[in-house]
Order: C-alpha cells, then sequence, then structure tokens
C-alpha cells in the first residue's frame, strides 16, 4: 500500500529560527513559572486553546467559490460549512487540523467527486469564517457531531488535530464505513510535549493543564487520542497517511498504531512534510482508492 520513495526525494532539514514573538512567549512563561505559576498556566492554557487564522491561499478559492456554504450554530458558535456536489451522494466528511480551514481539502475536492462523493467540509470553531477566538478538541468534536447529525456522512478524512477529533468520534458513529487520518498525532502526551517544548514550558505547567482537561471536560486525556489502552473499536476501517519528513508530526506517531485492531494499513510517503501531503496526487489517489473499496 506504501507508495515507493524517489531517491532523488530528500528529506527537510532546513532548521529555522523562532520568531521574535515566540521568544518573548518562551521568555515570559518561564519567567512567570518562577515568580507566579498560576499565571504561567493561565496563559499557557490560553496559548493551549488560540489558533492562528492563516490567509486563504489563492489554490484554494475555486474550491471556496464553487462551494455551497451556510452557517451551522453549535454551542457558542456560528460554523461555516462547506458542501460540494448532489445532496443525495454519499457524504464524505473533511475535518482541517489546528490552525487549519475546510478548503484545504481543495486539492482532493476533484478525485472525491469524480468517486461519486458528496463533501462536506467546515471551519472549526474559532477557525476560518467560524466564530470564535479560542476553543479546544471538544469543540471541534461536538461540531462534527452536528454536520454528522445533519448529513448522511459515510466516511470521514482528519488531517492532523483534526484527525484525533474525528477518531474521538467515529467510536459512537457504526454507520461510518471508514476513516482516514492524515499527519495526525497519536497519543495526548506527544501534543503536550510538543506545545510545552514550542512556549517554553515546564513539566508542571503541562500536568496543570491536563489535569485541568480531565476536571473541566470529565475526560480521561489520554482516552481521547486514537492509540488510548481504553479505546473502544471504532468499528470502521482505518487508514493512516504520514510522511517520513513531517515536521510537526513524526512519522514515529503512525507507527505507534501498527498493532491497533481496526488499522486497515499505513500509507507512508516522503519529501511531503506536514500539509503539502494533502496536495499531493498520488497520495489523493491511493487514499480514495482505499475509500472506495470494499
Amino acid at each position: 500500500m506504501n507508495r515507493p520513495i524517489g531517491l532523488n526525494e530528500k528529506p527537510q532539514t532546513k532548521r529555522h529560527k523562532a520568531p521574535i514573538s515566540l521568544r518573548i512567549i518562551q521568555g515570559t512563561i518561564r519567567s512567570l513559572e518562577l515568580v507566579a505559576p498560576n499565571l504561567a498556566f493561565l496563559m499557557a492554557w490560553r496559548l493551549f486553546c488560540t489558533p492562528i487564522r492563516h490567509r486563504r491561499p489563492e489554490r484554494e478559492h475555486l474550491a471556496f467559490n464553487s462551494a455551497h456554504t451556510h452557517h451551522l450554530p453549535v454551542d457558542r458558535f456560528r460554523i461555516q460549512v462547506y458542501q460540494w456536489g448532489p445532496a443525495e451522494a454519499p457524504a464524505i466528511l473533511f475535518v482541517h487540523g489546528w490552525s487549519g480551514r475546510g478548503t484545504q481539502v481543495s486539492e482532493m475536492l476533484p478525485e472525491l467527486l469524480d468517486a461519486g462523493y458528496q463533501v462536506i467540509a467546515f471551519d472549526a470553531p474559532a477557525h476560518g469564517l467560524s466564530d470564535g477566538k479560542t476553543t479546544n478538541l471538544l469543540d471541534m468534536v461536538n461540531a462534527i457531531r452536528a454536520l454528522v447529525e445533519r448529513f448522511s456522512i459515510t466516511a470521514a478524512i482528519g488531517h492532523s488535530f483534526g484527525g484525533v477529533a474525528m477518531h474521538y468520534l467515529a467510536r459512537q458513529y457504526n454507520s461510518w464505513r471508514k476513516i482516514v487520518t492524515i499527519s495526525t498525532p497519536m497519543e495526548g502526551e506527544f501534543i503536550l510535549t510538543d506545545f510545552m517544548q514550542k512556549i517554553g514550558g515546564s513539566a508542571r505547567t503541562a500536568k496543570r493543564i491536563r489535569r485541568y482537561i480531565e476536571d473541566r471536560f470529565d475526560v480521561q486525556f489520554n482516552s481521547i487520542f486514537p492509540i488510548a489502552p481504553t479505546t473502544q473499536s471504532i468499528h470502521p476501517g482505518w487508514l493512516i497517511v504520514h510522511d517520513h519528513d513531517d515536521r510537526e508530526v513524526p512519522i514515529g506517531q503512525a507507527h505507534l498504531a501498527r498493532n491497533h485492531p481496526d488499522l486497515s494499513g499505513i500509507i507512508e510517503t516522503k519529501g511531503l512534510g506536514h500539509s503539502r501531503i494533502l496536495r499531493d496526487a498520488p497520495t489523493i489517489r491511493q487514499t480514495i482508492a482505499w475509500l472506495k473499496s470494499d
């Protein structure tokens, strides 16, 4: 199932210096942890829940302009929904990642429509054209649940953090035939550790965030993620797509799920990184071929 890796494809090794805004955040967090740990926690939690709204690139304009759009109220948010293809066709849901947007499905869209699907996407709470400034995983889960209740979703594709939310909800919907997670982290500790490294936070602050999530949302933190030991069967078939040169979520995260009972396979690519994998034609064709297979 894996796409052959060309000898001329080189890993992404270029290092980037952290922008000054991030270095200021790191210095502030470290200082607050020494003199005001409660403020350090509050600042870290706020950052943890605040996505960045990136400008929609030109390559997504056609998908945006051709979509049937509407808003769906979910909790305190007004969610931007995108719909392509005939309403009577089987619906496939695309769930973007943190700081992403629904139109990132744009390169997959022609192939999915040609395969006979109706495609549903959305801007998660506090993302894209949806309401809100802060959000969290369970807000995203609730938005997906609202879409599932409105449309007859038969399969779903989730990118990065969106794959976590989608996989979490897939345990509740036996009607989903298949799910695909792309560039998706598999364990909660990776999310927290990576975030703390980025903002300069300590293990103590990470522990407080974990405990706060569990107390506020009445959920075991590790149970949210795909390879949680307590995870029940998700029922639909599950395909993982991941790139060896992903610098945001390393390929090792995908390998953690190798023995998961619901896993159908892993498509491993090289040279595409974390997001460009969504636009790679051979990978898209392989993914859709798997979705169409029995």
